[in-house]
């Protein structure tokens, strides 16, 4: 029996050191009385930035961001995600749009903007809309000389992946062109004079697949 209660007692210690030692904050410490934080309302499973969408092209999708704050305060506060994809296009591959499905431009340096009035906490919804999965998987491509059924078939799993891969795309809370995110070094998602926003390290990405 105590053998029990000491492994339960150090699951739960073990679980609360991992949880509350990557972007922690404490409501008793001034320094942190004008910083907040952004993420996706949708929380990851089992692995961090794991929550993903697989869809057919044409097809509009809803992503919850949450903003975390717990004081109304005098000014408002923005905060901004992304859309980012190696294989594929915004606009020609990829749409941002609002509820009514009309396009949602970035701007210059590729942010969408959310606005927080008096920095209240909440939820708001985004949307993006899939409109071309333009990379094809083609077998005839691939060189089989000299490989075993196993090895041939681990070739075209590979290549499957490699083709859903390209046509995926990622929205974030997080600047892709930022460099790597890091807790503490490099978290912000949007400094004012007033206030800062740091986006989770662990929930800061989703992404969806795109296929014909």
């Amino acid at each position: 029996m105590k053998k029990i209660l000491y492994l339960l007692m150090t699951t739960v210690l073990c679980f609360t050191f991992t949880n509350c030692s990557d972007d922690d904050w404490s409501d008793g410490d001034p320094a942190m009385e004008h910083i907040y934080y952004v993420g996706f309302e949708k929380w990851f499973t089992k692995t961090a930035n794991d929550i993903s969408y697989s869809v057919k092209e044409q097809i509009t999708i809803p992503i919850s961001i949450q903003y975390y704050s717990e004081r109304l305060r005098s000014y408002d506060v923005a905060t901004y995600y992304y859309v980012s994809s190696e294989g594929l296009s915004l606009g020609s591959d990829y749409q941002v749009v609002d509820d009514k499905g009309a396009v949602v431009q970035p701007d210059s340096k590729g942010a969408f903007r959310l606005e927080w009035p008096q920095s209240k906490k909440g939820v708001q919804v985004v949307y993006v809309k899939t409109i071309n999965a333009k990379h094809i998987y083609d077998e005839s491509k691939l060189d089989f000389t000299g490989m075993t059924e196993k090895e041939k078939q681990d070739a075209i799993a590979k290549e499957k992946e490699r083709i859903r891969q390209l046509n995926s795309f990622k929205v974030l809370t997080f600047d892709p062109g930022a460099g790597a995110i890091s807790h503490p070094d490099n978290i912000v998602n949007s400094k004012t004079n007033d206030y800062e926003v740091r986006s989770f390290t662990q929930n800061y990405f989703q992404t969806v697949f795109i296929s014909k």
